[in-house]
């Protein structure tokens, strides 16, 4: 079924959808300018760019080795690098020279 498929244009919704299932499971609330500033990070922070383009150039390989269990790699990816971006945000940790 090609619904069940990983490809590379899928790798970014689910890996936004991972990043608000990561903030709401890991915030214990619902902010929305929070939420707004999570997905902003997600999408533009440096490593999770990496990430995410990785992801996006493997798709082909993870989807023929994991099969329909791939679409849980970026799930579970943006789950953990939204609060994990979210968290060097708040500690001060993202210095741009």
């Amino acid at each position: 079924m090609s619904v069940l498929r990983l490809t590379w244009y899928k790798v970014l919704p689910l890996y936004m959808l991972g990043a608000v299932l990561g903030y709401l499971v890991f915030s214990g609330g619902f902010d929305p300018l929070w939420l707004y500033i999570a997905l902003r990070m997600a999408f533009l922070f440096p490593l999770s760019m990496l990430v995410w383009g990785f992801l996006s150039l493997t798709a082909w390989l993870l989807d023929r080795k994991l099969g329909p269990y791939a679409m849980f790699v970026p799930l579970v990816a943006g789950a953990v690098m939204g609060p994990l971006t979210l968290y060097i945000l708040a500690r001060g940790l993202l210095v741009y020279p």
